[in-house]
């Protein structure tokens, strides 16, 4: 019996864990943004700023999910964070619109984003 419960309380811990990484994006409106191939993230100029973006990778043809993430992890930082999904092939970014001392403007934060580009030179 004592068995029994310890085997109850590891699966309730594992369907928790399973049940809340999948749906991590229920209830978020996304926005639409785009990556080049020097990962230039552009916001989508004709709407207003938005606090999600998803953006298609399928460009990059990344074959493992931890370089999909580490490309992106990179390029995060207080102003913007970014998640990977590589089975839909879709990077999602968090845009921090509370972190700056100002609210800012959809251009605002195309010109920043532009600044964390990799640089083809």
């Amino acid at each position: 019996m004592k068995n029994l419960k310890k085997f109850a309380l590891v699966c309730f811990f594992f369907g928790s864990l399973s049940s809340f990484s999948q749906d991590w994006k229920d209830g978020i409106e996304f926005s639409t943004a785009t990556v080049s191939a020097d990962y230039c993230v552009i916001l989508d100029p004709t709407k207003p700023v938005a606090e999600w973006y998803e953006m298609d990778i399928t460009d990059f043809g990344f074959t493992d999910e931890t370089t999909a993430r580490n490309q992106f992890l990179q390029r995060s930082n207080n102003l913007i964070s970014y998640n990977v999904d590589l089975s839909e092939q879709k990077a999602y970014a968090r845009v921090h619109l509370d972190r700056t001392p100002t609210p800012q403007d959809i251009v605002w934060w195309n010109n920043y984003l532009s600044t964390l580009c990799t640089s083809t030179d």
